[in-house]
């Protein structure tokens, strides 16, 4: 018998093989410090603020299934509970959340990418896309936006991947995988997730018809209408129709100008947190968009149909609520780049499918066009950071001053709620009240301090917050009265003083009056139906306290004889600021 010899065999990975996962690490990486760097500038504001100290107050499932403006998005407000409750307006620990939620869409889109076109490095060039794309920007910076849209971005790029895996191999765990990803965009943007994963599946499985996955689809869609159906609330935001010119102009401008300049890294410049982009550079990236268009439709047959479900993606999935909902309100919405966060995911995808044969045959052109897109990106996203910036600092300085003055509020201090900085919460966002320092900074103080805010007393050395965060005493502006010419007390009736003052009810109103008793006293006020008493010390004082009713006059009923020289109703206003 023959012996045999040892046998060695070397296997050596192709070089893409290896460039692959270095450069998609690569871009990640860098993706990562580039939001760290832009998040590290930006803070809590406006919905952000109202979710957190709402989150606070409610329970955990009443607060995740509850709508607010018609939007169900129990994933986002479980997000948002946990962080009131762990680490209230701590934006370090939400930029964590978010950059982890970046990453997890990040790598749902590599994969995607790499089910639908193959383990190619070229691949690296339609990721970069989405990786540098400003279309992402706006949503994610604002944490109310960036917790529905990242959801969303993962599920849709993770359930895609998942159908098409079953049409592929036909195992219906992968059916049931994508089902429960479209479950998870469902309950991270209703909306959205409900137009787009259909219209996604239907593309992608051609001429097949997969009933049981589309029946497993079904059944997750109605199941969650139902649940909605239930936890919805009155009010919300009305659909309907905009009439043909708003809606011709409002689309024009949606997709001539917020979709074109944001595929070629703009807009390039801003108008808050509009798209403005310079004449110049809009001609230029309709130019370059329609060059593009052409090039590869020309060279690939299939391109037109890449190019095709984009505009269908974006026309179905962020224009069409748009029109039906808020197109009629305010027509700057169609210049909003955020409403295309979700289409960066669809737009990587078609560039992919677009230019698959041309991205291999011309790698150093395709390197060189990416690092022009990340430049403008780059350009394009300082100008937004540079919009908010200073803002966005100062609402973040106000929080943590908050957190420092609540930590070390003297016991006893007694508390009067007023607004909050326009930086934090500006005052068209939000219902009235709910910008107070008495709902707004709860989840930052003590429960002394919580009670001293929301249920203030008559006092009288009551502070308020200013806007630096600081407790400051206050003047009242508003109505005053006085005793009348040559009087040095205000005129009684019968021992009751009443003052011709309007109380209009608004949150936040102060009432008080500056007296001289001789003896301590305890006096009882009236305005409307609401009753306040207190306790007057003998001297010269002034004696504040909360005023929710609506009336017209102010009654003072000193129990003993006591000089009222003057009264106020009105709002709090801060002696330092």
């Amino acid at each position: 018998m023959s012996e045999v010899g040892a046998v060695s065999i070397e296997l050596t990975l192709p070089r893409w093989a290896r460039a692959l996962p270095l450069g998609a690490f690569t871009l990640i990486v860098a993706q990562l410090v580039w939001r760290a760097a832009v998040l590290s500038r930006f803070s809590f504001v406006g919905d952000d603020v109202w979710w957190i100290s709402t989150a606070f107050d409610g329970g955990f499932a009443e607060y995740v299934t509850r709508t607010t403006v018609g939007h169900f998005l129990p994933v986002g407000f479980a997000v948002t509970w946990v962080l009131a409750h762990v680490a209230p307006y701590d934006w370090t620990v939400a930029m964590a959340v978010l950059l982890g939620l970046q990453l997890a869409a990040s790598l749902a889109v590599l994969r995607l990418l790499r089910t639908v076109l193959g383990d190619r490095p070229w691949i690296l060039v339609p990721f970069a896309f989405y990786v540098f794309s400003p279309m992402t920007f706006p949503a994610f910076t604002w944490w109310a936006a960036a917790i529905e849209t990242l959801p969303l971005q993962i599920a849709l790029a993770s359930g895609l991947n998942a159908h098409i895996r079953y049409l592929r191999e036909g195992r219906l765990r992968h059916g049931v995988a994508a089902a429960a990803w479209f479950l998870l965009g469902l309950a991270s943007f209703l909306v959205k997730a409900a137009l787009a994963f259909p219209l996604l599946v239907v593309f992608f499985s051609g001429r097949r018809r997969p009933w049981r996955a589309y029946a497993l689809y079904g059944g997750v869609l109605l199941l969650t209408a139902a649940v909605y159906a239930l936890v919805r609330t009155p009010g919300g935001e009305p659909v309907s129709l905009p009439g043909l010119s708003t809606a011709a102009r409002f689309t024009g401008t949606f997709l001539g100008t917020t979709l074109v300049t944001s595929l070629v890294g703009g807009p390039g410049s801003w108008f808050g947190s509009a798209a403005a982009p310079a004449a110049p550079f809009h001609w230029i990236a309709a130019g370059v968009l329609l060059a593009l268009v052409a090039l590869s439709v020309t060279r690939s047959r299939p391109a037109w149909r890449a190019w095709t479900l984009l505009l269908t993606y974006v026309a179905v999935v962020d224009l069409a609520p748009l029109l039906l909902g808020r197109a009629t309100a305010m027509i700057m919405l169609s210049l909003e780049v955020r409403y295309l966060a979700d289409a960066a995911v669809v737009a990587a995808l078609c560039l992919g499918l677009a230019f698959q044969d041309g991205l291999a045959r011309h790698p150093k052109t395709a390197v060189a066009l990416t690092a022009v897109f990340a430049v403008v990106s780059f350009v394009t996203v300082s100008a937004y950071v540079d919009v908010y910036a200073a803002d966005r600092r100062a609402a973040r300085a106000y929080l943590d001053t908050v957190r420092a003055t609540m930590a070390h509020l003297p016991p006893g201090t007694d508390l009067y709620p007023r607004e909050v900085p326009a930086t934090l919460v500006p005052y068209f966002f939000i219902p009235p009240g709910m910008n107070h320092t008495s709902k707004v900074l709860a989840p930052l103080a003590g429960p002394a301090a919580r009670s001293a805010l929301r249920r203030p007393r008559p006092s009288l050395t009551p502070k308020v917050i200013d806007d630096t965060g600081h407790v400051s005493d206050f003047t009242v502006l508003g109505a005053g009265l006085a005793p009348p010419p040559g009087r040095r007390c205000m005129p009684d009736d019968d021992g009751v003083v009443t003052g011709a003052v309007t109380a209009d009810g608004a949150p936040g109103r102060v009432g008080g009056f500056a007296y001289v008793a001789e003896e301590p006293t305890r006096v009882e006020v009236a305005v409307g139906e609401e009753r306040i008493t207190a306790d007057l010390p003998a001297g010269a004082h002034s004696l504040f306290f909360p005023v929710t009713a609506r009336a017209g006059s102010m009654k003072v009923t000193p129990a003993r004889p006591t000089c009222l020289i003057g009264m106020v109703y009105g709002t709090p206003i801060p002696l330092r600021s």
